[in-house]
């Protein structure tokens, strides 16, 4: 199933590639891919994102995602929900 999230804007205050790492660590696969649905580029970060629309739900998640993804303020992209980590 595929969602709609942003970019938390914070996120660029976090060092991305430990982002990565954590990601990688907590879902036991390789982020190899960006999450965003409508991105062929291969995942070099982290990043912080928020559900949008009528999931919406106040919470952070971490995603794997390419730099140009990544640098985009409030981007909105759909990615599969599997992909998602709750930030606890």
């Amino acid at each position: 199933m595929k969602i709609q999230v942003k970019n938390d804007n914070d996120s660029l205050n976090f060092d991305s590639k430990k982002l990565l790492e954590i990601w990688e660590e907590k879902k036991g696969q390789k982020g190899w891919a960006c999450c965003n649905l409508e991105c062929d580029e291969k995942a070099t970060d982290g990043i912080y994102v928020e559900k949008t629309g009528k999931n919406e739900d106040g919470k952070k998640y971490i995603i794997p995602v390419c730099r140009s993804c990544k640098n985009m303020k409030n981007f909105q992209y759909y990615i599969n929900i599997d992909k998602l980590l709750e930030v606890k």
